[in-house]
């Protein structure tokens, strides 16, 4: 799921649960030597009911996140992995180096051209350990991504394959990493038509300014002109919001201001 505000945290995890009661996590290592989350409860309840000869299907749903959940260091207990290091064979190819990269400085990490493929290899290498390791009663019956995680989504799904899905977002960082003007904030305790009403306010002189992201009720992502951006801060505090918080990119992603670097991505995909 999106983080809250894409804070990094030290890790992450997500519980697969029946019920509400079965809430109870427990770390779990994969096959592929990761750490993921897993209900106790479930695994239990799986164990009574095999030995009954009863066979319990559980469905599980993969969620990637996308650029501003980057943090260094994310790739240490992946550096074993064989997926993560093919990846990272296909980006040295191309000149990137990703365990460097993601070892060196958040500032360096956060440049898109830097994020974006970093964290496709992290995202894809994890989701498909998860999908290898799950038990055979066990099935992904659905993923989802935000962004970037989209790519990362395709990937663990088998939509793509995980080397030509890195060259794709290789090639998506560098357009969009060359549109350097702007940024992107999270508004939070305000819903979704408030924001837009507010940012309406901005002139057009300042700056594009538009709602990237709806993320839940409550917390809206905005993404525009840097001018804009301050601008509207002052009025969404006076609208009713609790925060707004800049996001850890280097752009505005998910605004007018990517025209040209759509453009430029949807060129490369028709040849793709």
């Amino acid at each position: 799921m999106l983080s809250v505000l894409r804070t990094s945290f030290l890790a992450r995890s997500a519980d697969i649960c029946g019920c509400r009661t079965m809430c109870a996590p427990t770390a779990v290592r994969t096959t592929a030597g990761k750490w993921w989350s897993l209900s106790s409860d479930v695994i239990r309840s799986q164990h009574a009911l095999q030995q009954r000869g009863i066979t319990m299907t559980v469905r599980v749903a993969l969620c990637f996140p996308g650029q501003g959940s980057q943090r260094t260091g994310m790739h240490e207990r992946l550096m074993d992995d064989g997926r993560f290091s093919r990846l990272c064979t296909v980006a040295e190819e191309e000149g990137l180096l990703l365990p460097s990269i993601m070892g060196g400085t958040l500032e360096t990490l956060t440049e898109t051209v830097h994020a974006q493929p970093a964290l496709y290899a992290v995202e894809t290498a994890i989701g498909l350990g998860v999908v290898d390791a799950l038990p055979p009663t066990w099935s992904v019956v659905g993923v989802a991504g935000h962004s970037v995680g989209e790519y990362a989504a395709c990937a663990a799904a088998g939509v793509i394959a995980p080397e030509d899905g890195l060259r794709l977002v290789m090639e998506r960082g560098k357009a969009m990493g060359a549109m350097r003007d702007g940024g992107m904030a999270s508004v939070l305790g305000l819903d979704a038509d408030a924001v837009e009403r507010t940012i309406q306010e901005i002139p057009a002189s300042s700056g594009p300014l538009a709602v990237a992201g709806r993320n839940a009720p409550g917390q809206v992502v905005i993404s525009g002109a840097k001018a804009a951006l301050e601008e509207v801060a002052p009025l969404l505090f006076a609208a009713g919001a609790r925060r707004v918080v800049p996001l850890t990119v280097s752009g505005a992603f998910h605004s007018p201001l990517m025209h040209d670097a759509a453009e430029k991505f949807a060129d490369l995909l028709e040849h793709a």
